[in-house]
């Protein structure tokens, strides 16, 4: 039995196996190359993920000391802060917050907050009372970033009780220049009356010249008093608080109030209502006081057609009223029309130069403006006054009494006298 055959490759040409090693050499080479870049790479990475770490941490360290002043300064300010979420409740507040409002506050809806806190709630930017009675302001902005919004309370008593003084020292100094105006205003129409009653006193006076003597007296004593009361009224202009009107019924008692007076001397009244449902904050008789001097100012010019107009608008603080008293008389010249407003100014022989005084006394008693508009065919005067509901209703002041005519009148005055004495 013969054994099986052994078979073996023949062995390579020296030269091909030469080539085969200088292969294996070569790809070695790359081998060693690839592995030496990827660890030069790793290399980087790992250097560059450490740097991202150390500015990440950085910036992390430096939100974080960011985040401790914020909530050190919320903490140190005097006025108070609160976070409100998308619904209206209350998920941060300062410490300031929590003195003046109580807790606890987290979680709770500010407009049961307002109700529980507030002797006067504030509106949205206006001004409120606490039930301590601190006034404070608030302010409300939108949070950016998410739904909700922040809300900033400031203590304004001190600076409400500084303003009210510098108001009173300027009122009594007011009031110390009208009190020598008056004494001027007086004397000669005080003098002219006690010439006609020298007059009088003459032996034989016909009878018709006495008459005529006695009714220049009297014209005389109804003049000084319409100037004392119109001075009081000027003096002691206010705004009765806790009061409103409608617009529409501000107009219907100016029209009761002067539309025999302008039908009289052949003029046509014109009252228009662009702000239906309206109501301004204030003394309804002051008001409509106010408007009857303009329109009887517009009268006494000759105007034979007056408009008046109310119509909305927005002020700073927010909604108003604007009244428009525009007519078709002679208007006022330029060199004038900074003075008209002031106590005493008249161009009028018998008139007062209270009567546009008076109408902006009450419009700034009623945290509104009287002015003249410039550039208008005749003169028009604007009376612009916040609409009810507004911050006014925190400024007025309670208790104060207003006589005839719609402007304030002192204890025992009389309310004799022209609604209106002003010229142009």
């Amino acid at each position: 039995m013969s054994s099986p055959a052994t078979s073996s490759a023949p062995p390579l040409p020296p030269r091909e196996l030469q080539g085969a090693f200088e292969t294996f050499s070569q790809a070695s080479e790359r081998l060693v190359a690839s592995y030496r870049a990827l660890e030069a790479r790793v290399e980087e990475l790992a250097r560059e993920l450490a740097e991202a770490r150390s500015e990440r941490e950085r910036q992390l360290a430096e939100r974080a000391r960011l985040l401790e002043r914020q909530r050190r300064l919320l903490e140190a300010l005097p006025a108070a802060v609160l976070l409100l979420d998308g619904a209206g409740r209350i998920q941060e507040a300062n410490p300031a917050a929590r003195a003046w409002l109580g807790e606890p506050l987290l979680g709770e809806a500010w407009e049961g907050l307002a109700a529980r806190a507030f002797e006067q709630p504030p509106g949205e930017d206006g001004e409120g009372r606490l039930r301590d009675g601190r006034r404070v302001s608030l302010a409300s902005r939108p949070l950016e970033a998410e739904r909700g919004r922040i809300l900033v309370l400031s203590d304004v008593t001190e600076k409400r009780r500084l303003q009210e003084m510098v108001d009173r020292q300027r009122r009594l100094s007011a009031l110390g220049e009208l009190a020598a105006r008056l004494a001027h205003q007086v004397r000669t129409p005080l003098a002219t009356a006690l010439l006609h009653l020298g007059r009088l006193r003459r032996p034989g006076l016909p009878e018709a010249e006495r008459q005529r003597l006695v009714e220049r007296v009297r014209e005389g004593l109804c003049r000084l008093e319409g100037l004392v009361a119109e001075t009081l009224a000027f003096a002691r202009h206010g705004a009765e608080g806790g009061r409103s009107a409608a617009v529409a019924e501000l107009l219907a008692g100016l029209q009761a109030t002067v539309g025999a007076q302008a039908e009289a001397a052949g003029a046509r009244l014109h009252l228009i209502d662009r702000a239906p449902g309206a109501r301004v904050a204030g003394c309804p008789e002051a008001l409509v006081g106010a408007l009857a001097n303009l329109v009887a100012n517009a009268l006494q010019a000759g105007a034979r057609r007056i408009e008046v107009e109310a119509a909305p608008a927005q002020g700073p603080a927010g909604p108003m009223v604007e009244l428009r008293v525009g007519d078709d008389g002679p208007g006022v010249p330029p060199a004038l029309a900074e003075r008209i407003f002031e106590p005493y100014f008249t161009t009028r022989p018998e008139g007062t130069g209270l009567g546009l005084a008076v109408v902006r006394a009450v419009a700034e008693a009623h945290q509104g403006e009287a002015r003249l508009l410039p550039g208008r065919r005749g003169a028009c005067f604007l009376l612009r006054l916040p609409e009810a509901g507004g911050a006014l209703e925190a400024f007025l002041p309670a208790g104060m009494a207003f006589g005839a005519g719609g402007v304030p009148a002192a204890e025992g005055a009389s309310a004799v006298g022209s609604p209106a004495e002003e010229e142009r």
